[in-house]
């Protein structure tokens, strides 16, 4: 029964399955097996709950184990059909692991969870091959090994931080070190063991592949995790005592874990032919994602790796590096090219690449993965090593490595480094000529520290460090002192991994100017992502490299293009080259314009050989992307207008594939970037175009367009009216804040009255749709209008009491939740932007900022309405010029040529700030036909709009602006029409807009002959006919349609099939239809409005869809 549930399940037609085989020892028979799947051993007992039973069935199965048959097998399994047990062969004490099937609740998840596990045991089917996808099926977070393990983990943890000091000293270390690259949200007790847990996979897996390639077993899982293992291989550098060296003090639940992994490894997986980096995809699924994105990890394809690495080194047999190696993709792939490309003997290659393939990572956990994957790519050479191997993969930060001490050589990076490690500052001098040295010195100073501190600190350097003592024996006072000062670093802290943090920090200088190559993905991170030292390390930087960034978009700055030339000055040799993966903000991005345009950095140039646009390749990360590929120049580069580019188009079928697969779903096209300058700072990368200065075309409606106010908190400004059912006087209005979801402070709400004098209207972008909008919010504002301006007022002023109590409760909460050094009045009034809106404009024409597509109204203004900062807005002395530049705002035909400029973002471009005014709109002339015919439509644009606006504000925020301009479809596409034919956009698009099909332009003569006949009918004749309703029902029409049209009508069908009619002929239509809506057996139903439409006016729907 067992066996054929196991057929019709997991096992596959190959697999050996034998049941009662004789066994022999010797060739002496000694009984017979229950049952055997492959390798593995069935011993049944009616109930192994009982001792007398389990301990004969253990028996059975050391006598298995001892057999010719079941030499080689490593795992038995005990069984009555319920309860299952699996014993190791070397260790039938006790099992490594126990469950039993889902009898009693046999659900279609308790039976998957079942198989999965048996199957893990059994291995029904062949080994698999080591590839991404199936590491992470069986070891990652959604496994049942996984869940397992880390259970055992956390409770080891939780009771040895209890009883261990030096537990609680590796898990706070651990958390220094990572609030220093992730910052303190993210760090958690549950991050530590998942992170441990990584740590102990990846070594075995590393073992298992030595394993294979030596034939040589580990003693036991401590030989293998404190790295003994491997130092017995003569393979050093690869494991260091690290944070993870907590587990040591439970050796029970490191053997148990341990037995778990290595078990399914080592009979799961097969070892041979691995080409990919293997490990990248289990990384990113056990450290989640909120986590990498706090230190920009985006691990690169191996597709994507291995062209990159193709196109930019041109010499195999050169020295590679990757500052930020992350897994070790790029070292991975830049090995597999020198075994592939290199006519080396195997010893010779063996030494090659550990010389010339190098990797820096700032992440512990990246960097045991990378070294691994190193190993794994090295395979076989390792066998033909002549002595001992370090793996030149080094944990530290290659981008903010120790900078020099005041009064120390010139330049940045400097000859006297600090590094600082709980507040205390180790100073260390470096000897460039003989960077070895450095690591004695650092030695030394450890060493004192550690066990010899009490010994003459210079007594101690000249007998035990005889070369460090005179090398450096005109630093010795500055030695000392930092000898002292690590003492009292593990007096207070204890001894921990000081010397592993010290060590790691040092070796990018050893590399310094000697790499022909560096390839790799930096971290993608932002200004507003570090902390603030990291911050003020980054002014350092564009100070020392003379990079301009306006001060708006100061917080918006990227680290990776920065990387990208720090990388390219510290490490690479004159005219060697570099190929980074960057975000696709290289392209369009106002903040990245310095990494466009400047090429000359300090003595040397960035010269731009190609640039790979991957925006329209899914999946690769989970923000669009790019690559440039440079050299390293001595002298002036003139800023290229054009650069060879390959632009990739494509859907690949996973992520993770190698090239040869990629390019099977990939178009690749070789075309050029060029560089096309809309004004002094707006230069951008657009691809397929040709070098191109369109400054000449700015709108003159750029200089009057301004962005609106930072009205933030919102939780202390906007408000709600507190209906009391009494009414309430005009200088005591009673408000209460409202809490916002982009407010990132939490206070409680304020309540009072404020004078109806200080009640403000305003617009957020979310309620702005194209030529409407949904609602406008209340806000409590302390300004006042004077002239043309606003005063702004505060606490201190003479303000009403209710006013002056409503600032003081603002004041208070903001003194508790404030970041910077602004009041609450300079931030709300940042760079005047609120006191210098116009209370007296007529007109405030609007657009939205943020987000893909523009939407553009605008809003007569009576002196109380306030823009928000979300919004661009420019005031207009006339009606019909707010119309026309409304609907030009709106039109796909600018909407389209600003595309190509904008930034992007996950979802696509993200962007639009002052773009739209960057092209070439026409300034409005009031005797212009053309104009005034783009006017009406705009007009009947805003009709449809306050007529839909129940409908489009039924949907969230994200679809609005697409459903309010699919309304208005058909007034657009003749605004683009004409305004293509009077406008230089057509300089900026593919081509001319196409009429839609069937449907003539609006101001043509038949459309004008019936107007008058169909708009007669409707606002007549139907009008008559449906008088009869009672008044009843004509108020609960009217209720009906203020609280929600679309449930009364078909709000799509009417915009739709009517959407080329005037607005009073719309309004005919939209009225019978709703009072129709009234009558239960009309409600919905077309076919009685097409058959009313033809009765009282002889044309039919047809032939008025037809017009």
């Amino acid at each position: 029964l067992f066996l054929s549930f196991l057929k019709s399940t997991i096992l596959k037609g190959e697999t050996k399955v034998e049941v009662e085989k004789s066994v022999s020892e010797d060739g002496v028979f000694i009984g017979r097996t229950d049952l055997s799947i492959g390798k593995v051993v069935f011993e049944f007992k009616k109930n192994i709950k009982s001792r007398p039973q389990k301990r004969k069935g253990l028996q059975e199965l050391e006598r298995y184990f001892h057999s010719d048959q079941f030499k080689d097998s490593q795992i038995g399994i005990l069984t009555d059909g319920i309860n299952f047990e699996v014993y190791k062969r070397n260790n039938l004490t006790k099992p490594i692991d126990s469950f039993s099937a889902p009898i009693e609740e046999p659900t279609k998840e308790k039976i998957k969870e079942f198989l999965i596990k048996l199957d893990r045991y059994i291995l029904s089917s062949k080994k698999i091959d080591l590839t991404s996808e199936n590491i992470v099926n069986i070891f990652g977070q959604g496994s049942v090994l996984f869940r397992q393990s880390v259970e055992k983990l956390k409770n080891s943890f939780e009771k040895l931080k209890e009883e261990e000091k030096e537990v609680s000293l590796y898990f706070n270390q651990w958390k220094s070190f990572m609030k220093y690259i992730y910052g303190e949200n993210v760090i958690s007790d549950e991050m530590f063991i998942r992170h441990t847990y990584l740590n102990i996979l990846i070594k075995i897996i590393s073992y298992n592949t030595l394993k294979k390639i030596f034939g040589i077993q580990a003693r036991d899982f401590i030989q293998v995790l404190n790295g003994e293992y491997f130092e017995n291989l003569s393979i050093y550098n690869y494991i260091e005592k690290d944070f993870f060296s907590w587990i040591f003090f439970d050796i029970e639940t490191l053997n148990d874990v341990s037995t778990g992994l290595e078990t399914v490894i080592e009979e799961k997986f097969s070892f041979e032919n691995v080409s990919e980096d293997v490990l990248k995809e289990i990384y990113e699924d056990i450290v989640i994602q909120k986590e990498r994105h706090e230190i920009g990890e985006y691990y690169t394809r191996d597709w994507l790796a291995e062209k990159v690495i193709l196109d930019t080194v041109n010499e195999i047999d050169k020295k590679v590096l990757d500052p930020a190696c992350g897994s070790g993709t790029f070292l991975f792939k830049t090995i597999h090219q020198k075994k592939k490309r290199l006519n080396l003997e195997d010893s010779q290659l063996l030494k090659h690449i550990l010389n010339t393939v190098i990797g820096f990572d700032i992440n512990p956990i990246s960097i045991i993965i990378a070294r691994t994957n190193y190993l794994i790519a090295l395979g076989g050479l390792l066998k033909e090593r002549e002595r001992e191997i370090f793996i030149p993969v080094y944990n530290a930060d290659s981008f903010r490595f120790p900078l020099e001490k005041k009064g120390a050589s010139t330049g940045l990076f400097s000859k006297a480094v600090d590094i600082k490690i709980e507040n205390k500052t180790l100073s260390f001098p470096i000897k460039e000529e003989n960077l070895e040295i450095t690591d004695e010195l650092i030695e030394a100073v450890i060493n004192w520290a550690n066990r010899y501190y009490k010994e003459d600190f210079k007594r101690f350097l000249e007998k035990n460090y005889k070369d460090v003592y005179k090398q450096f024996s005109a630093d010795l006072p500055l030695i000392e002192k930092t000898a002292k000062n690590l003492k009292e670093i593990i007096d207070k802290k204890g001894n921990g991994i000081w010397a592993y943090i010290i060590k790691n920090n040092f070796k990018p200088l050893f590399f310094k100017n000697k790499i022909d190559y560096i390839v790799g993905n930096p971290p993608w991170l932002t200004y507003k992502d570090l902390n603030k030292d990291y911050q003020k390390f980054i002014d350092q930087l564009f100070k020392y490299y003379d990079i301009k960034v306006s001060g708006h978009l100061k917080t918006h700055i990227e680290i990776a293009t920065l990387f990208f030339i720090v990388s390219m000055e510290l490490f690479l040799k004159e005219n060697g080259k570099i190929g980074f993966v960057l975000p696709a903000s290289i392209f369009t991005a106002d903040h990245q314009t310095w990494f466009r345009v400047k090429t000359g950095f300090k003595d040397f140039s960035n010269k731009v050989e190609k640039i790979y646009d991957l925006r329209d390749v899914s999946p690769v990360f989970n923000i669009k992307s790019g690559v440039v590929i440079s050299q390293k120049i001595k002298g002036y580069v003139e800023t290229p207008k054009e650069i060879s580019a390959l632009k990739f188009k494509g859907k690949l079928k996973r992520k993770n594939l190698e090239l040869f697969e990629a390019k099977k779903h990939l178009k690749i096209k070789e075309t050029k970037v060029g560089l096309v300058i809309l004004d002094e700072d707006k230069k951008y990368w657009i691809t397929g175009a040709p070098f191109k200065d369109l400054r000449a075309y700015k709108s003159k409606y750029y200089r009057m367009f301004k962005q609106g106010a930072t009205i933030v908190p919102r939780r202390f400004w906007f408000v709600e009216i507190e209906e009391t059912g009494l009414g309430y006087a005009k200088d005591k209005i009673p408000v209460i804040s409202i809490e916002d979801p982009q407010d990132k402070i939490k206070v409680p709400p304020l309540k009072g009255t404020v004078p109806e004098k200080y009640l403000y209207k305003t617009l957020l972008s979310k309620n702005l749709y194209p030529f409407g909008y949904c609602k406008l919010d209340n806000v409590v504002l302390p300004i006042e209008p004077k002239g043309n301006r606003f005063v702004l007022k505060t606490s201190k002023d003479d303000v009403p009491v209710n006013l002056k109590e409503w600032l003081e409760k603002a004041e208070k909460y903001w003194g508790k939740v404030k970041k910077g050094k602004l009041d609450i009045y300079e931030n709300l009034n940042y760079r005047n932007k609120l006191t210098e809106q116009n209370p007296n404009a007529k007109y405030v024409c609007l657009y939205t900022s943020r987000g893909s597509n523009i939407a553009s109204c605008f809003i007569e203004n009576n002196g109380k309405f306030i823009v928000d900062h979300a919004i661009n807005y420019a005031y207009m002395d006339g009606e019909d010029e707010s119309y026309f530049i409304t609907a030009i705002l709106n039109s796909n035909l600018l909407n389209q040529a600003i595309k190509q400029f904008q930034s992007e973002g996950l979802y696509g471009e993200r962007n639009i700030h002052k773009l739209p005014l960057l092209m070439p709109i026409p300034e409005f002339d009031p005797t212009n036909e053309k104009h005034l015919q783009i006017v009406e439509l705009a007009k009947i644009c805003k009709e449809k709009a306050n007529y839909g606006k129940p409908f489009i504000c039924g949907y969230d925020e994200r679809k609005r602006r697409s459903i309010g301009r699919y309304e208005v479809d058909f007034e657009l596409n003749q605004i683009d029409r004409i305004l293509y034919d009077i406008s230089e956009l057509k300089i900026f698009v593919e081509e001319k807009p196409k009429e839609l099909e069937g449907i003539a332009l609006f101001f043509s003569e038949e459309i004008e002959n019936l107007k008058e006949d169909i708009k007669n009918f409707l606002k007549e004749d139907l009008k008559k006919t449906l008088t009869n309703l009672k008044t009843e029902n004509r108020k609960k029409i009217e209720n009906l349609l203020t609280q929600n049209s679309k449930n009364i009508y078909p709000a799509q069908l009417t915009y739709k099939r009517y959407n080329y009619l005037p607005p009073e002929i719309f309004d005919g239509i939209k009225t019978a239809w709703d009072m129709l809506g009234q009558i239960e057996e009309f409600r919905g139903n077309i076919e009685l409005l097409k058959d009313l439409i033809y009765l009282f006016s002889g044309i039919s729907l047809g032939s008025l869809l037809k017009a």
